[in-house]
């Protein structure tokens, strides 16, 4: 690693513990844990046993879009790179080793275009979030009056949609018209070979995880004391998701960010801003800090391979 890349490293990180010890000092530390405390183990429980279908669907929604760059590999393969990058996000600034690592498996294949599928794989969970956000937007803007920043959610997720929507399902023709460096448009030059079947099979399978990371997050939230009707919770945790997803990654994977994007947007529609933080926390354990444990195997072993020069 570079100097420059340790020291955004290290500010990442700077950044990460600051920032939660603001939304912390915000909400009340004692609240905080004793939230915690009262928290159902069961309903956690149920979140973890969760994690591994969110990482497949993971896998899932990548495969469609990776399969014309490096055709032939099994969901297992993928998986490993998948958890790979999981592990190598942990030490790198603004998660850039997940590009990386999800390369490992593909030995043969340009490195580039296959750091760059996971880009638009991840366009497309984007997609999928920013419609999510565009059909809770009337719910939670009712329950919480249409004021202020709430007004904006509509228009800005129309906007995302329509803009993600169109890298996702066009961007072999918008990468054509070179408008960036040559070396970053010819990484993108496989999504001419990606289909519109793959797309959508790829988008179907997003769907499919923001379900149940939705559901990951619902079952948290009312682990931690939110006990509100099944169509706020829906609603309310789709608004967090697309606050989250258009808010830059200035800290330590995220750290903070999606603490305080859960907290506020709960806590402004009145719900337990302490029960929302302390599942969002719950949220990062398991569906980051898990998988990127479980990864560590699988990217030490292709470190130690790069650097005997195997």
């Amino acid at each position: 690693m570079s100097h420059a890349s340790l020291l955004k490293s290290v500010l990442q990180v700077i950044v990460a513990i600051a920032s939660i010890a603001i939304v912390i000092l915000w909400i009340d530390a004692d609240r905080i844990l004793d939230t915690a405390a009262d928290g159902d183990v069961g309903l956690v429980f149920l979140v973890v046993v969760l994690m591994p279908v969110n990482v497949i669907l993971e896998v899932l929604v990548w495969r469609p879009v990776v399969r014309p760059i490096d055709p032939g590999q099994s969901i297992a393969t993928l998986t490993r790179a998948v958890l790979a990058g999981f592990s190598l996000a942990l030490i790198t600034p603004a998660r850039i080793g997940e590009f990386y690592g999800r390369t490992f498996e593909s030995e043969r294949a340009d490195r580039w275009k296959v750091a760059a599928s996971v880009l638009i794989s991840r366009f497309g969970e984007q997609v999928v979030i920013a419609f999510g956000c565009l059909m809770a937007a009337s719910v939670y803007s009712r329950a919480v009056g249409a004021e202020g920043w709430v007004r904006l959610l509509f228009p800005a997720a129309f906007v995302y949609w329509i803009a993600l929507g169109l890298v996702f399902l066009a961007g072999d023709r918008l990468f054509s018209f070179r408008l960036l460096p040559r070396r970053v448009s010819q990484s993108f030059d496989f999504l001419a070979s990606v289909s519109l079947a793959d797309r959508y099979q790829s988008l179907g399978f997003a769907i499919l995880r923001y379900v149940v990371f939705t559901i990951q997050f619902v079952l948290a939230v009312r682990a931690f004391g939110i006990d509100e009707s099944m169509v706020v919770l829906l609603s309310t945790c789709a608004v967090v998701f697309f606050v989250r997803s258009v808010t830059p990654p200035v800290s330590f994977l995220d750290l903070g960010v999606r603490e305080g994007a859960a907290a506020f947007v709960f806590g402004y529609a009145g719900m337990s801003n302490a029960a929302a933080f302390n599942a969002a926390l719950a949220i990062f354990g398991i569906n980051v800090l898990m998988p990127a444990l479980i990864g560590i195997p699988f990217a030490v072993r292709h470190l130690s391979k790069k650097e005997s020069g195997a």
